[in-house]
């Protein structure tokens, strides 16, 4: 049934027509539409479904990260801010979305910050009060950081206080997923060694998957996303455990 609805060039099913084409009953296709919506291939509809368009599995550049969806990022660095306390010892990754944190940083806030992200390190390094880290490893130049072993050996000998990280993609069940190996290795090692590790995803990466898995959703003690998610994706991700946190973003962002 999800390679024939990926085959349509129309996105919308109705119930009557998936029962007629599959021979079943529409009580066996409500069923199986559950599974497809938990799957994040479609978003059930009253009397149907509509079939969501895959994530693009490959990451892109650091600079079209920066550009996309750059307003809710921003509204959600700001609420991330509210969990750093002065003194703490933070890491940032280096992602888009952190970096909006970095850049958000208030000038009076002291504590240490470690990051592998080249634009967040630039942001930082004339700010008086941050003992600045700035991690070690090969220079990926189209995504801004350094990431290798060396970076995940090096994270695994620190500890943190708070780690800020966001994510390719976000699936209630499938937890959260990285398009590239090295990159989930790095986080992977980071949430070992961090008291509390907070999640930032905007609402376009909820419900997707990419290649490489990062941790289980439980295993966030905070999720931090946009009010553009819709109610059952807020839903599914806090019946999977961690405290879910829906930051409102700029009428602008809704256009």
């Amino acid at each position: 049934m999800a390679q024939w609805l990926r085959e349509r060039s129309d996105p919308s099913v109705d119930l009557d027509s998936l029962a007629d084409r599959f021979g079943v009953s529409v009580q066996t296709i409500r069923r199986d539409l559950a599974e497809l919506e938990t799957d994040g291939i479609v978003r059930r509809t009253f009397g149907g479904a509509v079939v969501l368009e895959p994530a693009p599995r490959l990451e892109p550049s650091f600079h079209d990260r920066e550009q996309d969806r750059a307003l809710q990022k921003q509204a959600l660095a700001r609420r991330a801010l509210g969990f750093l306390a002065q003194g703490e010892g933070v890491f940032l990754d280096g992602s888009s979305t952190v970096l909006h944190v970095a850049r958000s940083l208030p000038t009076d806030w002291e504590g240490e910050v470690a990051t592998p992200g080249l634009p967040a390190m630039l942001e930082l390094a004339g700010a008086p009060g941050v003992r600045l880290t700035l991690l070690g490893g090969a220079l990926l130049r189209d995504a801004g950081v350094v990431r290798d072993a060396t970076t995940t050996a090096q994270v695994a000998a620190m500890r943190f206080d708070t780690a800020l990280i966001s994510c390719r993609a976000l699936h209630p069940r499938l937890g959260a997923c990285e398009s590239e190996p090295a990159e989930a290795a790095l986080k992977r090692a980071v949430m070992q060694v961090s008291r509390r590790t907070i999640l930032i995803v905007d609402a376009s990466k909820i419900d997707a998957t990419a290649a490489h898995h990062v941790a289980d959703t439980a295993d966030f003690d905070v999720v931090l996303t946009d009010d553009q998610a819709r109610p059952e994706q807020i839903s599914a991700l806090r019946e999977a455990g961690p405290d879910v946190i829906v930051v409102p973003v700029p009428a602008s962002a809704r256009a």
